[in-house]
């Protein structure tokens, strides 16, 4: 491994994953292949534990490069490691986003006693739960999207069969829409903007939190 043409240490097939700066440019990690057998994170040339797993994920970094995030997948299910200790165990998890001050959150899937579920969790904290059945578009749809300061986040979300709903800071907002584009975008720190549909038709809804 090569950065800034400093030669570092070699690694064992298939050798080391993407490579991943911080938007600053500051840090820099990608997952590598252990010596034995396993993989491991290294962090601007650091190795870090080894986990003898199916594999680990690209590196999420937050962006200022002081938090460093994946995903470590084993045989009986998957966590998070964040900046090196390590989250609750789920069946799935994707969607590691970092606010831009560093709070981190991620959709995660397991079996519980309803069923199986889909589930927000930010800042180690698990949100509402909502029920995935056999069917397309349900469970978590989009996101979970920080606003720019960080002080809130939003995700689109399906109950199952039942009613979907726009989660603001783990509040439901029931719609008058029959379906949702799976994308929100926030256009500053208290409002976002999203597609809904209904039998009308196509409108842009634009969602403004109020302020205390």
């Amino acid at each position: 491994m090569v950065v800034d043409g400093i030669p570092g240490r070699r690694y064992r097939e298939p050798g080391v994953g993407n490579i991943i700066f911080s938007p600053d440019e500051s840090t820099v990690a990608y997952w590598a292949k252990a010596d034995d057998s396993g993989f491991m994170m290294v962090v601007d040339g650091e190795d870090g534990k080894v986990y003898d797993v199916l594999n680990i994920g690209d590196p999420v970094i937050s962006q200022d490069g002081s938090h460093v995030a994946y995903v470590v997948n084993s045989n009986d299910g998957a966590f998070v490691v964040l900046d090196g200790e390590e989250g609750n165990k789920y069946q799935n998890i994707w969607g590691l986003t970092f606010s831009l001050d560093g709070r981190l959150a991620y959709v995660a899937s397991d079996e519980r006693e309803e069923g199986v579920v889909h589930l927000v969790v930010v800042d180690g904290k698990e949100d509402q739960t909502y029920q995935r059945q056999e069917g397309y578009g349900q469970g978590i749809k989009s996101g979970p999207k920080f606003s720019p300061d960080g002080k809130h986040i939003a995700y689109i979300a399906k109950d199952g069969d039942g009613d979907e709903f726009v989660v603001v800071n783990s509040i439901q907002h029931t719609n008058p829409w029959t379906s949702l584009e799976q994308t929100l975008v926030w256009d500053s720190a208290d409002q976002f903007h999203y597609i809904g549909q209904n039998d009308s038709g196509v409108y842009l809804v634009t969602a403004v939190i109020p302020t205390d």
